[in-house]
């Protein structure tokens, strides 16, 4: 009965994956995601295939999340070397088919007005101020400001999907990630996490 006891308060230990290193790997991971689906964000053939992208890496960072990451014989390298493995796998699959995809010298034009309207967007984006103490629940012109910062920090794009003015559970997630990556915050239950308080605010205005 002891033992059955013991057993029954054993808490659930944390993961050892999510690290300074591994944060700055998904950081890095999401740039380089950013980079690589640029010149395809006008291609309608390629929207399953850069969805399918973000999901990859999506599902290996979960992966480090998980209770039990880094624990066992092979540690957290085990884990971390799965996550680039899964990452790249991702990354291939993508460039890959978009090899395949032709390019017309339409698509080029449109490529080329895309890349115009994102460095406005970006010149754009450097006059927008986050405010500071915006919660879930909120809604108005400082979320959709909050909102246009996280989505081209992570490389998303700027329309009525991501952009709604609404503080809602995507947009507490984008903020939970965003503070992970810079450090912020440990982890998806620390006090703060998912609200924009004084330090993401200062780190979302110093993009």
């Amino acid at each position: 009965m002891q033992a059955a006891a013991a057993a029954a308060t054993t808490t659930t230990p944390t993961t050892h994956c999510v690290t300074a290193a591994t944060k700055a790997l998904e950081a890095s991971a999401q740039a380089q995601l950013a980079k690589d689906i640029a010149p395809y964000a006008s291609s309608t053939a390629l929207v399953s295939a850069i969805a399918a992208y973000r999901q990859g890496l999506d599902t290996a960072w979960s992966a480090l999340e998980q209770p039990y990451c880094g624990y066992g014989s092979y540690g957290s390298a085990s884990a971390v070397h799965s996550y680039d493995k899964t990452v790249t796998r991702a990354r291939d699959a993508f460039l890959a088919l978009a090899r395949k995809t032709p390019t017309t010298q339409a698509t080029k034009k449109i490529a080329a007005v895309t890349t115009t309207a994102k460095k406005t967007a970006v010149k754009t984006s450097a006059k927008v101020t986050v405010q500071k103490n915006l919660v879930p629940g909120m809604s108005g012109a400082a979320i959709s400001a909050l909102q246009k910062v996280l989505a081209q920090y992570f490389g998303l794009p700027l329309d009525a999907s991501h952009v709604t003015g609404y503080f809602g559970p995507a947009t507490k997630k984008l903020v939970i990630k965003f503070q992970l990556v810079r450090n912020i915050i440990d982890s998806a239950t620390s006090p703060g996490a998912g609200q924009v308080g004084p330090k993401t605010a200062a780190a979302l205005n110093a993009l």
